[in-house]
């Protein structure tokens, strides 16, 4: 069959990747079609004949996507249109909002092969485990999930090569000076905004969290991605890529020996020690990226249920530097009743760590997150909800203007003091463009991309991020 996987934007998605190369591998054609990147997208889908056309799902972009598979069931009625991701793994009633055929919940790889399989030879769909599927009268089923892939199959997946964003030059060429992979799958935290810990409990007696594949298959992979694509530098998506000590002693030599490549990761602040730091510098990190969230410690442990404390964040954030790599950090605003001046507390502690990067988002309550649940936003049968930053808890502007200005402030060194007085001022078109400026420069410097590269990619997302503006 020839599947098309659609998405609004040219960010390449790690899910996308795995699945297109398992399809490839079975025999079946597929491709991404970036909608950004087209002046008709709609039409560039048809023109390719799928037989299937599949969506890569996560809350922020449910909306996009139901309006998207509507107007390409008018335009391409004969293609089966299955969607998958976080967000149709915990809202199943988004078969009905978007017009699927069927969803996919949880690891998707098992699923969508023997879906399209059962597709091209007539046969039945019920039982089919990981499906979301219309019974009589409409109803809709959820068949049980399969267990979480271990070792072995995480180990027997093909290659994250980049094959199906091929017709688009300007995504392999930049990302090939930032290349996403990862090691592993699975979170051990239980963070309120996240849905890690509601899908552990839908994969309770499934199988492990967290799964590892072998070091030498990673390294292998890594090796073979390095030859094809001339990467410069590695990203690993992993949430917590230096969880496990044994694990890591294991690769990170193997990795320096083999690949040779500065890379970047994501770790948590407390299984950051000096052994681990010390691999991580040894073999090419040149920047890591860990969850500050907020600076107020109460409602980060409490409210956002990250068990990290200050000291936690102070004794990792000093390890981190002291090896020379570059520190990033996930910041959050706009916590239930949070003020400006609680809000400038998570800047000051960024500031008080030596952050080089600080990302800031707006707290979203995302369907099927404890959050959600305790504030009671969000609404499975409103997917234009679950994208709209700062309603939820009703935010200050000045705490807006704080999100928009939180990583251009630390990239300059502003004091805490003039910040004040800087997130006060009237809220402005200026202020996203800022946001937009600000994050663009990081991302280039502090990842060493190519001007060229990164502004063609720029180019094709533009439209994409004006939308979000």
């Amino acid at each position: 069959m020839r599947v098309v996987f659609y998405q609004h934007d040219p960010f390449v998605r790690l899910g996308v990747i795995s699945l297109t190369n398992l399809l490839r591998r079975h025999g079946h054609a597929s491709e991404v079609v970036v909608e950004s990147a087209h002046r008709e997208p709609l039409a560039v889908v048809a023109a390719a004949a799928p037989d299937c056309i599949a969506f890569s799902v996560t809350s922020a972009h449910a909306a996009w996507t139901a309006n998207a598979a509507r107007r390409l069931r008018k335009l391409v009625p004969g293609a089966l249109q299955l969607a998958g991701g976080p967000h149709c793994t915990f809202s199943p009633d988004f078969l009905d909002q978007g017009g699927f055929d069927y969803l996919i919940r949880g690891e998707g790889e098992e699923a969508l092969l023997e879906l399209l399989d059962a597709h091209e030879r007539g046969r039945t769909v019920e039982g089919l485990h990981n499906l979301v599927r219309r019974g009589p009268g409409g109803t809709i089923l959820c068949e049980p999930l399969r267990p979480l892939l271990e070792r072995a199959a995480l180990d027997a997946l093909p290659d994250g090569e980049l094959h199906a964003y091929g017709r688009y030059p300007a995504i392999l060429e930049y990302y090939r000076h930032m290349f996403p992979v990862a090691a592993s799958r699975g979170c051990p935290m239980a963070c309120s905004y996240c849905f890690n810990e509601r899908y552990r409990e839908l994969y309770r007696g499934k199988g492990r969290a967290v799964r590892w594949r072998s070091p030498e298959r990673s390294v292998a992979e890594l090796t073979a991605l390095h030859r094809r694509y001339a990467v410069t530098h590695f990203v690993f998506e992993d949430d917590a890529f230096l969880l496990d000590p044994a694990w890591f002693r294991a690769f990170a030599p193997l990795y320096h020996r083999e690949v040779g490549l500065p890379f970047t990761c994501q770790a948590i602040a407390r299984s950051i020690d000096h052994e681990r730091i010390s691999l991580a510098a040894r073999a090419g990190c040149r920047s890591m990226r860990i969850g500050l969230e907020t600076g107020d410690e109460k409602r980060r442990t409490s409210l956002l249920g990250k068990i990290v404390s200050d000291n936690d964040l102070r004794r990792a954030t000093t390890l981190i530097r002291a090896h020379g790599i570059n520190l990033q950090t996930f910041n959050m605003v706009g916590l239930p009743e949070e003020t400006p001046d609680q809000a400038l507390c998570t800047y000051a502690l960024n500031r008080e760590l030596g952050t080089d990067f600080a990302w800031c988002s707006v707290l979203t309550p995302y369907p099927g997150t404890k959050i959600e649940r305790t504030l009671g936003a969000g609404s499975a049968s409103e997917p234009s909800a679950y994208f709209r930053p700062g309603e939820a808890c009703a935010t200050p502007e000045a705490v807006l203007n704080l999100q928009s200005l939180m990583t251009l402030g630390i990239l300059l060194g502003l004091p805490t003091t003039v910040m004040r007085h800087v997130i006060r001022l009237p809220r402005s078109a200026l202020h996203p463009l800022l946001f937009e400026l600000a994050f663009a420069y990081a991302v280039k410097t502090l990842n060493q991309v190519p001007l060229l590269p990164f502004l063609r990619l720029s180019l094709l997302a533009s439209h994409y991020l004006r939308e979000r503006t």
